[in-house]
């Protein structure tokens, strides 16, 4: 009965993985065209984390000349998916709230448990005009150096 459980949720990870590789991209074009709407040349938003604990520090939207500007307070649609049942759902949400779950989506992505131990810190960069996503990823880690002497 347990491999049968395990490979349903293996079958259910499966599905969700994806089907959310699908959405993706949908999902970037309406964060995209939100922030474009807006005039923002691009987004950065910046993480901290270390002990176990780690977070955003904030998300910060530039027009032209490096101006700082509010971020749109729109509604955008994404679509995600429902992991138990594999269906797709509508959710209703800002760009900046849309940015920060997509971004904290590719950190864990790609570096899962950045915030343990002696932690990690970085920016991710959205750049509207190739409409790219770049991660500045910084690791933490504590060195040490083995001297063994005999006298």
């Amino acid at each position: 009965m347990q491999d049968n459980q395990l490979s349903i949720i293996e079958a259910n990870h499966a599905r969700f993985d994806r089907l959310s590789a699908e959405l993706l991209p949908l999902n970037k074009q309406a964060i995209f065209d939100a922030l474009a709407a807006a005039g923002i040349e691009y987004v950065e938003v910046e993480f901290d984390g270390y002990g176990d604990e780690g977070s955003f520090q904030g998300i910060v939207a530039y027009k032209r000349d490096n101006q700082t500007v509010e971020l749109p307070t729109c509604e955008i649609k994404l679509k995600t998916v429902n992991f138990a049942t594999g269906s797709i759902e509508v959710k209703i949400t800002t760009p900046g709230d849309a940015t920060e779950t997509m971004v904290s989506d590719f950190l864990e992505e790609t570096h899962s448990g950045w915030e343990d131990g002696e932690g990690a810190f970085g920016q991710f960069t959205l750049t509207l005009a190739d409409r790219s996503i770049t991660l500045d990823y910084n690791e933490r880690f504590i060195d040490s150096t083995h001297h063994d002497h005999a006298f």
